[in-house]
């Protein structure tokens, strides 16, 4: 297909319905981020956890974070706290940087994705494929702005793969070690991060030939070898951080019937790359022929696909841990916007069947989005609290005596100052056969024996019931505050030994 073909006006004309599309998703999004970015109490039961592992790390407890006796953090890697404690010295403790920081990895992940499928087109096309991208967000549950650390092990993971791409097919070997570094630091922001290390060895058997095996099987097996003596290395020497990093993500199972509903996610996400496999048939055969990019990005979908919707699929896995599906599926799109031109460029077929054509391709962009408008709402009405979180934190301040709140323990973190624990981060680490324990672990107990006053947060996170019946058991009384009516808040006291 010529550039003159391509470009004249009635072939730049079919392309407005993709662009349409993008642009309403574009607004979507931003409409969704900007709620969950700017919403003033937690987002989930997890973001209090976020804030104050971070606040430790920089003001460290009389035991270890990751030790026993110390309350337990999120079942993450430790980097996400860290970055944010940093930040905190600078800006106090808050629950938006960390979602910043992960929109801000997600912006940057998605921009240099977009960039590398886009960079020899015109510059036209960049920002769609960025915009596009970034849609991810409506269909992950708000994740890219979400204070837990998918979106930096994301990005990391993406700079990995890039590094390995020209480690190994430009014969710049230490870009393989950049890689592998890479890998290694998302692995300390969220364990799946190690999945991608396995995506240079799949190239190699995708390319399969004696000279390739001599040339490239050392650097592609390189960075497994590294994961396997960090793995043996963090056993031996961090035997507290293997223990909540590997151990306790490693009960949460995987259950059939969660599987299959995260299959049924997978399949949602496909529409752009049915629309991508329609154009590769229809115009130009199959590219990965002639691109060496998309064979790396075809060992990331052999690699990703299965691995994530198994991750997703365990017990206490969301579709956090899908989004590296997504981003696979949008980059074939996003690499295929020559198909597209080509498909809807053809001058012998008529204008309005070109149009058409257009039409029905931009459904199926938007039809991920579509499939989730429902459960989009709900997820983005789905918070740990309500308006009355600040009330709740002058209540907490006014107290007198021990206060604590097991569901949200940031409440009593900004008005008192005390990092007490999480009943979600505490269940986290005792899943058995991905279930969570049927009574509140005991740590959380002995602490609600030493309260005098408890706030609980009535959310639709669980946990609820157990601690209303604990609070009951221990001889806690609800007290009523004006400022808390209609609110998720209830203060209970203490009225008997």
């Amino acid at each position: 297909m010529s550039n003159k073909l391509m470009n004249s006006p009635r072939s730049q004309a079919v392309l407005i319905p993709l662009f349409a599309a993008v642009l309403l998703l574009t607004c979507m999004n931003v409409f969704y981020i900007n709620i969950r970015i700017s919403n003033p109490w937690p987002n989930s039961a997890w973001e209090p956890v976020i804030l104050l592992d971070s606040w430790r790390m920089v003001h460290p407890p009389a035991h270890p974070i990751y030790s026993m006796e110390s309350p337990s953090p999120l079942t993450y890697g430790p980097m996400k706290a860290w970055t944010l404690g940093q930040a905190f010295k600078f800006t106090g403790p808050n629950l938006w940087m960390g979602r910043f920081f992960s929109l801000g990895s997600a912006l940057l992940a998605t921009g240099i994705l977009a960039w590398v499928w886009t960079r020899k087109r015109a510059p036209l096309f960049f920002i769609p494929a960025w915009c596009f991208l970034m849609t991810g967000n409506l269909v992950c549950k708000n994740y890219y702005v979400d204070a837990r650390p998918d979106m930096e092990a994301i990005l990391f993971s993406v700079l990995g793969i890039l590094a390995f791409y020209r480690g190994c097919e430009r014969g710049k070997h230490a870009f393989c070690l950049l890689g592998t570094v890479c890998l290694v630091i998302g692995f300390f922001y969220k364990q799946t991060a190690a999945i991608w290390a396995a995506v240079p060895l799949v190239v190699v058997v995708l390319e399969w030939n004696r000279t390739v095996l001599k040339r490239k099987l050392l650097f592609a097996a390189f960075p497994l070898l590294v994961f396997f003596l960090l793995l043996i290395g963090m056993k031996l020497a961090l035997p507290d951080l293997y223990r909540h990093m590997i151990e306790a993500a490693s009960n949460h199972k995987t259950k059939p019937l969660n599987f299959l509903a995260r299959v049924s996610h997978v399949m949602l996400y496909s529409p752009p790359l049915i629309a991508t496999l329609f154009c590769w048939l229809t115009a130009d055969g199959f590219p990965w022929l002639k691109d060496s990019r998309l064979k790396w990005l075809i060992a990331s979908a052999i690699v990703g696909v299965p691995a994530c919707t198994y991750f997703a699929s365990g017990g206490g896995g969301d579709l956090n841990s899908l989004i590296p599906v997504w981003l696979i599926f949008a980059s074939f799109c996003v690499h295929s916007i020559d198909s597209f031109r080509g498909v809807l460029a053809q001058e012998t077929v008529s204008f309005k069947r070109r149009m058409a054509t257009s039409c029905f391709l931009a459904l199926l962009l938007m039809a991920p989005a579509g499939g989730h408008m429902l459960s989009l709402i709900s997820w983005t009405c789905l918070t740990h609290g309500d308006e009355h979180y600040s009330s709740a934190i002058e209540c907490a301040k006014a107290l007198p005596g021990r206060v604590i709140c097991p569901q949200d323990p940031g409440v009593v973190f900004f008005a008192k100052g005390y990092a007490g624990r999480s009943v979600y981060a505490e269940l986290d680490q005792r899943f058995t056969k991905g279930e969570w324990p049927n009574e509140v672990p005991q740590c959380v107990i002995d602490e609600v024996r030493q309260a005098d006053w408890v706030i609980s947060v009535e959310s639709g996170f669980g946990a609820s019931g157990m601690i209303s019946g604990l609070l009951a058991e221990l001889k806690f009384q609800a007290v009523r505050f004006p400022d808390l009516d209609g609110s998720v808040y209830r203060v209970w006291r203490r009225t008997g030994k």
